[in-house]
């Protein structure tokens, strides 16, 4: 269990950014969860722990979106005692292939490419609005770059099969 919590320039981002992810209902759907609450366990920052547990799993399971400061950051003074910052945050997110539901593996991947677009579209929609709770704002973000994939993988210790992509979420504060 995490026990210090955001508080800075570097945190903060990371923790509307989470936020704003959880809040998506195709974010929801495909991690299994009802809530942005419950979506929130299948968000990890700034890493997944790839090891397995004691029943040989992995100890942070798929689906999962992974969060982690990206390679930029700047804070710009704009007159007296006025600093804006604005930087990336980079956004990996695994899903298990669904053969069950997907025989195909064009099909797996369209499902995937398709889940991965309304994450994206949802993010944009919500993307500096006002939270539920009024504790603060989404992640404003600017512009989501491609930085790997979309593509298939395999968890040689786990044995399965899943479809990650990494994105650069720009933001301004």
């Amino acid at each position: 269990m995490q026990v210090v919590s955001a508080s800075t320039i570097f945190a903060l981002p990371l923790k509307h950014a989470a936020a704003l992810l959880a809040a998506c209902p195709t974010f929801q759907a495909v991690v299994g969860e009802a809530t942005a609450d419950g979506a929130k366990r299948h968000i990890l920052h700034p890493y997944a722990e790839d090891e397995l547990d004691e029943n040989g799993a992995l100890v942070d399971r798929r689906p999962r979106a992974i969060l982690s400061v990206g390679t930029k950051y700047q804070l710009k003074n704009h007159g007296a005692a006025s600093w804006a910052d604005q930087g990336s945050i980079s956004m990996a997110l695994e899903v298990l292939s669904d053969a069950d539901r997907y025989p195909s593996r064009r099909d797996q991947e369209m499902a995937f490419l398709n889940s991965v677009g309304g994450i994206l579209d949802e993010m944009k929609d919500l993307s500096g609005m006002n939270l539920t709770d009024l504790s603060g704002t989404y992640l404003n973000v600017e512009e989501f770059a491609l930085t790997d994939g979309p593509g298939e993988a395999i968890d040689a210790d786990e044995e399965e099969s899943f479809y990650a992509v990494e994105i650069e979420l720009h933001w301004r504060g």
